[in-house]
């Protein structure tokens, strides 16, 4: 049973970011980071969801992605992880 939320894979691909993650509940999802667009999305219940983000400006960028988790009941739940974007 997935109590918690979790970043099962991720995958940089020139200027686009794919996360896949694993959501406990459902609730809100938001995934942000310096130089990265910032998408949301709403989850309906315990699932894995794939999410794409884009860097805002070509170039290398080395940088942090959050992913936060808002539950519709409970707490927020945060993950972090380092991303290197190259030419």
């Amino acid at each position: 049973m997935l109590l918690f939320l979790s970043l099962l894979s991720k995958k940089v691909k020139g200027k686009t970011l794919t996360l896949k993650v694993a959501v406990p509940a459902g609730g809100k999802l938001r995934v942000s980071g310096q130089g990265l667009s910032s998408t949301t999305k709403t989850v309906g219940g315990r699932e894995t969801i794939t999410v794409t983000v884009h860097q805002r400006k070509g170039g290398k960028l080395s940088t942090s992605v959050k992913v936060t988790f808002t539950p519709f009941k409970g707490h927020k739940q945060l993950k972090s992880a380092k991303l290197h974007f190259s030419r």
